[in-house]
């Protein structure tokens, strides 16, 4: 059970900073855009 603990967490802080790290390049794009125009 520790072990499915230890996974299920390592899993869920994965995907927090995929997310974050998303969301970081969309805004990144977005300025990119806004300074091309």
């Amino acid at each position: 059970m520790k072990i499915f603990t230890i996974g299920f967490l390592s899993l869920f802080v994965t995907a927090a900073l995929t997310a974050q790290t998303f969301a970081e390049v969309k805004v990144l794009h977005a300025r990119e855009g806004r300074n091309a125009k």
